[in-house]
């Protein structure tokens, strides 16, 4: 699992989206669902049984400038980098969220590798298209610096990538050189 096995913990899910990164949680932590689509959060009331409601709270609004009331042993942060307007804002926010010893799951795409350029592309062109923003073009080095100035300590590196259709086929010497960093 994302954050570990331990039981008790207080967990809050950045642009939470249908929760299903974190609702299997709530069976031994409390999670917070927090995103920016109230109908988003309907969707995961509208999932849950009374037991798990009572272990759940869920808050519609904009991280940045949500005043939170507490602080969590776990922070995910998945599929939301891409979309806002200063990274570093949020890696801090996310830091003085955290208790000591705590833990934040940060998910980028990586524009350093071919991949990551090729979706980043791919998206972009699509939001052109359909005239919404674009995505946010993250290289891995610039994300770890960023993390370090905020003095966030990577524990945890796990890097993986999506082949377009029909990669499978290549030869695994050249599927690695399309997902390596």
């Amino acid at each position: 699992t994302l954050i570990g096995s331990k039981k008790g913990r207080s967990i809050l899910d950045v642009g939470c989206g249908n929760g299903e990164l974190s609702i299997n949680y709530l069976i031994d932590n409390e999670v917070d669902f927090f995103d920016l689509s109230k109908s988003m959060l309907d969707i995961i009331k509208n999932k849950l049984k009374n037991k798990e409601l009572e272990k759940s709270r869920f808050i519609n609004g904009e991280f940045l400038v949500h005043n939170f009331d507490k602080k969590y042993d776990a922070i995910i942060i998945i599929g939301v980098l891409a979309h806002v307007d200063s990274i570093e804002s949020v890696v801090k926010k996310a830091s003085r969220l955290l208790n000591k010893d705590g833990t934040v799951i940060f998910q980028i795409t990586n524009n350093s590798n071919i991949m990551g350029k090729l979706l980043i592309f791919y998206y972009n062109f699509i939001s052109k298209i359909k005239n919404t923003h674009l995505l946010n073009s993250i290289k891995l080095k610039d994300f770890l610096n960023t993390l370090d100035n905020c003095e966030m300590k990577v524990e945890e590196f796990i890097s993986y990538s999506s082949l377009l259709p029909g990669m499978g086929k290549l030869s695994p010497k050249l599927q690695k050189f399309f997902q390596k960093n």
